[in-house]
């Protein structure tokens, strides 16, 4: 009897750490699916936010981190920028989307990405700059409208400073 509890319990905990590698293997996977949807499209929104908030919670931000630091391209420059962003580091977003826009300064999605970092840092000229570029670039439909709103709040903001150190 003694050797049945034993068999049975070696089974139970050969299951729960089959089922655990197999939960980091579909983590694994589905941090890949994301990287990947990230690489096609940087500036996707949503896959972005699900890839951070899945490795915030699964403790593994360093990592995705280190791995985008070994990973060639803009691209990836572009979103080690995204991260230093969401982590509050502007200044270190900022260096990374200039170096992902001189390996490629044709890109409108870095280009806009840009912009809403130097918005979050308080650069309007830099917004009104990354935007203008946007629209050179050929923004068209709801990105160009997007560009000129993002054009005009930088204005106006700009226009409230000047008002108000003038008094």
């Amino acid at each position: 009897m003694r050797l049945r509890a034993t068999g049975w319990r070696a089974c139970c905990v050969g299951v729960m750490l089959a089922t655990g590698s197999l939960r980091a293997a579909e983590l694994d996977a589905m941090l890949g699916r994301y990287e990947a949807m990230l690489v096609q499209t940087p500036d996707s929104a949503t896959a972005f936010d699900r890839l951070v908030q899945e490795a915030t919670v699964r403790g593994r931000l360093d990592e995705l981190t280190e791995r985008w630091s070994k990973e060639p391209g803009a691209v990836h420059l572009v979103l080690r920028a995204r991260l230093a962003l969401r982590l509050g580091k502007a200044d270190e977003a900022r260096g990374l989307f200039n170096q992902a826009l001189a390996a490629e300064p044709d890109n409108r999605a870095f280009w806009r990405l840009k912009a809403e970092s130097e918005r979050v840092a308080g650069r309007a000229d830099e917004v009104i700059l990354a935007n203008t570029k946007v629209l050179e670039l050929g923004a068209q439909g709801e990105e160009r409208l997007e560009a000129y709103r993002n054009i005009a709040l930088m204005q106006q903001r700009l226009l409230q400073t000047d008002d108000a150190a003038a008094t």
